[in-house]
């Protein structure tokens, strides 16, 4: 997950610490699969609580199994039940960056295709969008795009501008929706009425290797396994825009 906020040279703390809660902690496991299967285990985890699960293996060539978490609002503690396996605790790590003069696209929330009805083009379009924050997460140079760049000949499209101070946190590990669905209403409730922030981003890569994917569709893995997809926010609006990007192979898609 990372988050990125165009016009703050810091986080708010309660988003910090969604990053170094110990709600953050997950557990990898050698467990026996048809113990997913038992009853007691059934019944004494995962109808008690919201367990999310995914096997560590390549869904193009080995058998894979996930668990979804069923719609309730308690909560289980699985140490008890791991004992007598091997297992372990990880801490979801967090990296942040600031930026000094970022140029950011000029995004409105009533034009996503970029123009409004008399054909001028008054903001950036979804898709160039999208692409040029993946470009920021993969810190690929957006200023010069000069054709002779070895490396990158992209730039930032336009319209732009330069924002003085910008920030962006990532958070690596096994992250649950409900996480996710926090940080989304705590960046609503802490972040939003700033003046100087023209949007908020929350970007979200999912397991290349999960076997589901939208509204528990089969995901597949041929070329690429892509299970993204981006919230962006507008400040004093309750406009969002929703984009996401799947598998070619994705039942869903």
């Amino acid at each position: 997950v990372q988050v990125i906020v165009p016009g703050m040279n810091k986080l708010p703390p309660s988003i910090n610490d969604w990053l170094t809660s110990t709600s953050n902690e997950y557990y990898t496991a050698n467990i026996p699969v048809h113990k997913f299967i038992d009853l007691d285990f059934i019944k004494d985890v995962i109808k008690k609580g919201k367990l999310t699960a995914l096997s560590r293996s390549h869904l193009d060539t080995d058998d894979s199994i996930a668990i979804i978490p069923p719609d309730l609002e308690s909560y289980i503690t699985l140490e008890s039940w791991l004992e007598g396996y091997q297992y372990s605790k990880q801490q979801c790590s967090n990296v942040d960056h600031h930026y000094k003069n970022l140029v950011i696209p000029d995004i409105v929330c009533s034009f996503p295709q970029g123009f409004a009805d008399c054909g001028e083009d008054v903001s950036c379009d979804a898709f160039n969008f999208y692409e040029w924050l993946g470009a920021l997460s993969c810190n690929i140079d957006c200023y010069s795009g000069s054709p002779d760049d070895f490396v990158s000949t992209y730039s930032t499209p336009t319209p732009n501008h330069i924002k003085p101070e910008s920030v962006t946190c990532k958070c690596l590990g096994l992250i649950t929706t409900d996480q996710i669905n926090h940080l989304v209403k705590d960046i609503r409730n802490h972040i939003c009425w700033h003046q100087d922030i023209p949007w908020i981003a929350v970007n979200v890569w999912g397991f290349d290797d999960s076997p589901v994917s939208w509204k528990l569709s089969e995901h597949n893995y041929f070329v690429c396994g892509d299970n993204n997809y981006t919230i962006v926010i507008f400040p004093n609006t309750s406009s969002i825009w929703f984009i996401f990007a799947t598998s070619a192979y994705d039942l869903y898609s």
